[in-house]
């Protein structure tokens, strides 16, 4: 018996794989999106140059693409999206079964106590314009209970959080996304993208152990103001790996 690995049949299957996730993505339609409007700055050069997104995106939404797909299969495909709008302002949820939520894959080993910050942010703007008032934020950890050093083998979980908002805090969110519709339009009008509110600061880019992983391609035109240049990234990360690692130590 001979065994070898085929790296010609590797990059057939990732290949195929990589045009999958990339014929799933969203074609302009003329409509404001939601994750636009949460990320204005890498839209508005979206926009106006046309540029591509992340070179090797396509892997890092694989796991997401293959685990919603999963999910709604077993859920149910008849309520797997719904989209909603508010004027020209749309955004796409995720349906489980009949009930609202938004479906997220995480590779983080450690299962926080609340959801990520941006997942809320989301979900709060999809809630508003829907005028939902409840709905859940499904997070698969797909690599939970991992350790670095490969005492702890790593298992699927998945954790749910139950979201509920008033009238009064959606029309404040309804507001605030009328808002950045109308500067990300001035903007354009006026090619100058510095009015802009910043985007999530991972999407101006990721370091990995004081290394920067990936990079926006927009992030030297844009110069994001306390992020650029790229030392004020690495420095944010180190103090936040720090802290986390000093708050592990203190527990032991």
């Amino acid at each position: 018996m001979k065994i070898c690995i085929d790296r010609q049949f590797c990059e057939v299957l990732k290949e195929k794989l990589a045009d999958y996730v990339n014929r799933t993505a969203r074609t302009p339609d003329g409509k404001y999106h939601v994750s636009e409007l949460l990320n204005p700055r890498f839209a508005y050069f979206q926009r106006i140059k046309g540029s591509p997104s992340y070179p090797d995106r396509a892997w890092m939404f694989l796991p997401g693409v293959a685990f919603h797909e999963l999910l709604q299969k077993i859920m149910g495909r008849d309520f797997a999206e719904k989209q909603v709008g508010l004027e020209d302002i749309v955004g796409t949820v995720d349906m489980v079964g009949a009930m609202f939520s938004e479906i997220k894959t995480s590779r983080k080993y450690t299962i926080p106590i609340d959801p990520e910050p941006h997942y809320v942010e989301q979900f709060e703007k999809y809630l508003s314009i829907a005028g939902q008032l409840f709905g859940w934020i499904i997070v698969i950890y797909f690599v939970a209970g991992r350790k670095w050093d490969g005492s702890k083998p790593s298992k699927l979980e998945i954790v749910t959080w139950k979201v509920t908002m008033t009238a009064e805090e959606q029309e404040k969110v309804r507001q605030d996304l009328i808002s950045r519709r109308d500067m990300l339009m001035a903007a354009e009008e006026e090619e100058n993208h510095e009015q802009l509110p910043l985007c999530w600061e991972f999407m101006c880019a990721s370091v990995y152990k004081g290394k920067v992983d990936e990079i926006c391609p927009h992030y030297d035109e844009c110069r994001p103001q306390g992020r650029y240049p790229l030392k004020f990234i690495i420095r944010a990360s180190d103090e936040k790996y720090n802290t986390k690692q000093r708050a592990i130590e203190a527990k032991l």
